[in-house]
């Protein structure tokens, strides 16, 4: 019983050996991370010189893994250069890899290399790689070159489309210059020599440069540097992709009116990498569109912005316009020019768009985006005041108003004028209103004016009905058709007037100041062209009635004076002891 007992034990472990040598073969046929060779891996390296080889060395499992090369004297591990393996390294995934560069110093190899490299889970010496048995290291040390030479830097990384050099030294120990030192460039591969200053002989301790160029990326890319007489240096060239700034552009969507521009602002965000070289924006062929101006210039800095200004005459899009630099990402705006919006002039009513001369208080005069515009009427201002020169306006209100709204145009003088047309307009407006404006002096409105002298109606507040006066007689020296002054004078001396003040117009006028008297018929026509040349009621300014007024001027048959028909400005005779409404003028100077 003790014996099949036994029996059984034994058959039990060797079972269990025979499993772990199972699994053992397994995981050996299923490496976690593998080896492909760059270079050849089977080099002879003279005592004085170095040679290179490279692995790339792939994750073949879905976990990460952090890996170290097992040292192997002679050979030292490079762990700088573009996707170049460190000391030690990770592998985060499947699929991940890096380059395993491996440098050989001749001088330093003892015995020739037959194995490796072994590259083992950190930590781990029991889980540990090598390349296939084909692709192991076989490095031997061949006899002294003439000369030694070497290349700084040891690995070359440059821009596509750039270049970059290397310089080759002959060193100080050499006992013979390094003679035909050139760089061999490996088949399929688009580098070149774009330059070399090495000629035909480089003496010991002396230096040459190699400059090569590429148009694409590729790499690292395994290169001899050598002379006829000298060790071999290879340098692995890596050509990296061209960085490329990343701008921004706002708005995306751009809408301006035909016969005005749009503005986008174009930025070099503050995480790219260069600045952004020649940004232009390209108009699609047939379209009307075109770039008025730009400030991008040829360079624009990391984090700056710049402006590109478009014009059209005429309505289109949306069109699609792309926005890019020299070494930059594309934006696309899409750019709709549409009709230019129409505005007009809604406050306030005619009859009080009046500017009163010398004050602070300004006439506001409201303008409106009409609410079928498409787009905003832009930079609205009084954009014609030939007729009043000196009228100030304050347009800051009216920079950009948008369909169906209104902004305020705040209008000053300190200059008197008769009532004068002024025209309102935007940067991008289809129309530009005109209005009369009329101006307020002295306590009346200013009918007349040249030079800074003039002459002002009263204000309708201060108007009155009277008689022309309630005597009959001929009042000699009140002829006259255009000097009310005269005639309000010959008039209030009159005992016509003056036994009868209350009821004698010219006295009244008289009696508010000195300054102020009855108007000639002339004058008063004159009022009534400035005033009313609209010839209906309400009139554009003074408020006048539908009636007929009193001028000073006496008809000379004893019991009529002159009259004037507002609106219609027609002229005639009335009694004198009829009652009529009044206005009375002053004159100013500057």
């Amino acid at each position: 019983m003790q014996r099949n007992n036994k029996h059984f034990f034994i058959q039990r472990i060797l079972a269990i050996l025979w499993l772990a040598l199972i699994m053992t073969t397994a995981c050996a046929g299923t490496p976690l991370w593998t080896f492909e060779p760059l270079t050849a891996t089977a080099i002879a390296v003279p005592v004085n010189g170095t040679a290179m080889v490279q692995y790339r060395v792939t994750n073949q499992s879905s976990k990460s893994h952090t890996l170290i090369m097992q040292p192997i004297l002679g050979i030292t591990q490079i762990t700088t250069g573009l996707n170049v393996c460190g000391n030690p390294f990770v592998l985060s995934g499947k699929g991940s890899s890096c380059i395993l560069s491996l440098q050989i110093n001749g001088s330093q190899l003892n015995s020739p290399v037959t194995d490796g490299p072994v590259v083992c889970q950190q930590g781990n010496q029991n889980r540990c790689y090598r390349p296939g048995s084909t692709n192991i290291l076989h490095i031997t040390r061949s006899l002294a070159t003439g000369a030694t030479i070497t290349v700084n830097p040891s690995a070359l990384n440059f821009i596509a489309g750039n270049n970059g050099l290397v310089t080759v030294t002959n060193s100080m120990g050499s006992p013979e210059p390094a003679n035909n030192v050139v760089a061999s460039i490996p088949g399929g591969s688009n580098i070149s020599v774009q330059s070399t200053t090495c000629g035909a002989v480089l003496a010991i301790g002396a230096s040459c440069t190699i400059t090569f160029a590429a148009p694409a990326v590729e790499g690292p890319t395994n290169i001899d540097i050598s002379g006829s007489n000298t060790n071999t240096a290879t340098v692995p060239v890596t050509v990296t992709p061209v960085p490329i700034a990343t701008i921004s552009v706002n708005p995306t969507t751009l809408l301006f009116a035909q016969n005005s521009t749009g503005d986008v602002t174009v930025t070099n965000n503050a995480g790219s990498p260069v600045a952004a070289e020649n940004v232009v924006a390209t108009i699609p062929g047939g379209s009307n569109i075109s770039v008025q101006s730009t400030t991008c210039g040829a360079s624009l800095a990391i984090g700056a912005s710049c402006t590109i200004t478009f014009a059209s005459g005429t309505q289109e899009g949306p069109t699609t316009i792309p926005i890019a630099g020299d070494n930059t990402n594309t934006v696309n705006v899409d750019v709709t020019v549409t009709s230019q919006p129409q505005i007009s002039i809604t406050n306030p009513v005619l009859q009080n768009r009046v500017v009163t001369v010398s004050s602070i208080t300004p006439l506001s005069l409201e303008i409106t985006n009409n609410a079928g515009s498409v787009v905003n009427a832009n930079a609205i201002t009084v954009s014609n005041k030939a007729a009043c020169p000196n009228l100030s306006v304050d347009d800051s209100n009216c920079t950009s108003v948008a369909p169906g709204a209104s902004c305020t145009l705040e209008l000053t003088s300190n200059s008197p004028y008769a009532p004068c047309t002024i025209t309102v307009s935007g940067s991008n407006t289809a129309n530009s209103p005109t209005t009369l404006i009329a101006f307020s002096h002295l306590g009346g409105l200013v009918f007349q004016e040249n030079a800074g002298s003039g002459k002002v109606v009263i204000d309708a507040a201060q108007g009155f009905n009277s008689q022309w006066t309630s005597g009959l007689l001929i009042i000699a020296g009140a002829a006259s058709f255009d000097n009310g002054v005269a005639n309000t004078n010959a008039i209030v001396v009159n005992t016509s007037c003056s036994n009868d003040t209350n009821n004698c117009a010219a006295q009244r006028c008289r009696n508010i100041s000195a300054d102020w008297y009855l108007p000639a018929r002339n004058e008063l026509s004159a009022v009534r062209s400035a005033l009313c040349p609209n010839g209906a009621i309400p009139c554009n300014f003074g408020g006048f009635s539908s009636s007929l007024y009193w001028s000073s001027t006496d008809f000379q048959n004893g019991g009529a004076a002159r009259v004037l028909e507002f609106p219609t400005g027609i002229a005639g005779i009335s009694n004198k002891n009829n009652v009529r409404p009044v206005r009375c003028l002053r004159a100013f100077t500057p």
